[in-house]
């Protein structure tokens, strides 16, 4: 049996959307993304939302609409995709690294007290995985120190902390639509915002830096988003609760299947969020982790490791300024495991059998 890692949930209906959006050959400006940013504000909750070409495109934006530029100091998680640290330098600022905490995975907010100094301006959380982080600690801290939180919900969309969803809570959020995320457009992403004042600085800077056509009024970038990659996200909106609903059956059946195996730690779901499951992971002692996806590949099934620390990558490292002890740690014995609306009951099925045979006949 083959059991893709991730499998974005696309039929004939997005198809046939994106060819009509395509023949009508308005591709870049129409109306097609105005709905997709309207339906995707009344979604999350937020008053803005601008629709751009990427996930990192959306941080950039939103860390040029804050006005981080040299000098200032960003707190971004190392456990983490690169684009908080890709965006955070592109600005010319410094990216801090915060460690985890080891329940939900996500940023610590002891480890951020001690990492503020005079030149932090902004701390970046990431929803791990689709289970939200800590935003009541988050926003207290930056309310203390006066400080911006721009939520990374590029894992989320659809999550819920507290009554609130993820992507509403932040002075500026992010969305991802890359083909493993809650819905997808093959690339793009959104910028969401309550602020006026942010969200017209982030359409001026996605479009050029242009307030009006061919007036300039700061530097900009060509951060578009087309207009047959919204006829598809606006298909993917129409069952964006089924896709959710489903990763959430699947993960239960992964928990209830793996729940006799003391050897493997399955994700926890805090009492007060709604997590959506974006990867399903599993963690293992390290010495086995490498043997195990060697083993699970050989047999059809595909992994990953999200994910290795940055700050002990080759490009990053230089923005070191000490162990993650938790970071560390998870990273060695992280294992993400198949996880997509796309799979089937028995292939979880499948999947649980592999690991258990592996351990069958393994020595920790």
């Amino acid at each position: 049996m083959k059991v893709p890692f991730a499998e974005p949930w696309i039929s004939d209906e997005e198809a046939k959307a994106v060819y009509e959006a395509v023949v009508n050959k308005m591709l870049r400006y129409g109306d097609h993304i105005k709905r997709f940013e309207e339906a995707m504000a009344k979604y999350v909750g937020v008053k803005y939302a601008i629709a751009v070409s990427s996930g990192t495109a959306a941080l950039h934006v939103a860390l040029l609409a804050l006005g981080i530029g040299p000098g200032d100091e960003i707190i971004v998680p190392s456990f983490s995709c690169a684009p908080p640290v890709i965006a955070t330098v592109l600005c010319g600022a410094r990216p801090v690294f915060v460690d985890i905490e080891p329940e939900t995975l996500n940023l610590d907010p002891h480890d951020i007290k001690r990492k503020i100094t005079p030149r932090t301006k902004v701390v970046i959380p990431i929803h791990y995985a689709g289970h939200p982080a800590e935003m009541d600690d988050l926003l207290e801290i930056a309310e203390k120190y006066g400080l911006y939180v721009i939520e990374d919900a590029a894992e989320a969309l659809g999550a819920i902390y507290k009554g609130k969803m993820a992507g509403s809570m932040g002075h500026v959020s992010i969305l991802a639509f890359s083909p493993n995320k809650i819905i997808t457009t093959g690339e793009g992403g959104m910028v969401l915002t309550n602020d006026p004042e942010i969200a017209e600085r982030a359409r001026i800077i996605m479009n050029y830096g242009q307030k009006e056509r061919f007036n300039y009024i700061m530097l900009g970038h060509n951060y578009h988003l087309t207009e047959f990659q919204a006829a598809m996200g606006l298909i993917q909106m129409k069952k964006v609760e089924k896709a959710i609903e489903r990763r959430r059956k699947l993960a239960r059946l992964y928990n209830e299947l793996l729940e006799d195996l003391s050897i493997i730690e399955t994700p926890i779901e805090k009492s007060y969020v709604r997590h959506v499951y974006m990867s399903y992971y599993i963690r293992v002692p390290a010495q086995i982790r490498d043997s195990l996806i060697r083993f699970l590949d050989e047999r059809g099934i595909g992994t990953r490791i999200y994910f290795p620390p940055l700050h002990l990558q080759p490009a990053y490292k230089v923005y070191a300024s000490g162990r993650l002890p938790i970071t560390e740690d998870v990273a060695r014995r992280i294992l993400n495991l198949p996880m997509s609306p796309c799979l089937s009951e028995e292939q979880i099925e499948y999947v649980v059998t592999v690991i258990k045979s592996f351990l069958s006949s393994y020595k920790v």
